[in-house]
């Protein structure tokens, strides 16, 4: 996959976020041996992760107690892991997540060539499409955000709210003029 370039640090900064979910930990590091653990976890720039048993990379290779993860297989079992996720939502959910995330990475590999890409794709998914994703963000809901009130006499009032919802100012537009009102 080195064709493809290189991941940006960001791109692994959002894969580390990613294995930090339980449920793609889980899909990611399946078939790691049970009761070992790992000291060293490096995202190298072709996507690969790299796992080692003890803090120094040398005595991880010379004793053979590393492992690596291709990019392949992490996109692939992170994939399965969102797919059982949105299963958990609705069947309908499953058919749009699965479907459309398949074919934006398949486009994304073939058109761009670039694994950056692939990385967002998963992650923005993670983000705004699961509900049930610890990492769902969690934005004002629409229905608590209030509406500005216009009047429209000859001009509008504009409240300027702060953080809590207090009138800090109003904006008094009209046609030819406007004012600023402080309480």
């Amino acid at each position: 996959m080195s064709k493809l370039g290189s991941l940006t640090p960001n791109s692994k900064l959002h894969i580390r976020e990613m294995l930090l979910t339980p449920q793609i930990s889980e899909s990611v590091y399946a078939d790691v041996q049970k009761g070992k653990t790992y000291k060293c976890t490096e995202i190298q720039d072709d996507g690969n992760i790299y796992l080692g048993e003890t803090s120094y990379k040398w005595v991880n290779t010379l004793f053979r107690l590393d492992k690596e993860i291709s990019f392949e297989s992490f996109v692939m079992r992170v994939f399965a892991a969102i797919a059982q996720m949105a299963g958990a939502e609705a069947k309908d959910v499953k058919k749009i997540v699965v479907n459309g995330l398949s074919q934006e990475i398949l486009v994304s590999l073939i058109a761009t060539k670039d694994i950056n890409v692939v990385v967002d794709r998963l992650f923005d998914t993670l983000r705004f499409a699961l509900k049930t994703s610890p990492m769902a963000s969690k934005g004002t809901p629409m229905s608590s955000q209030k509406q500005i009130d216009f009047k429209f006499e000859g001009g509008a009032g504009i409240p300027v709210r702060d953080s809590l919802g207090r009138i800090l100012l109003k904006i008094n537009l009209k046609p030819d003029s406007y004012t600023i009102v402080r309480d």
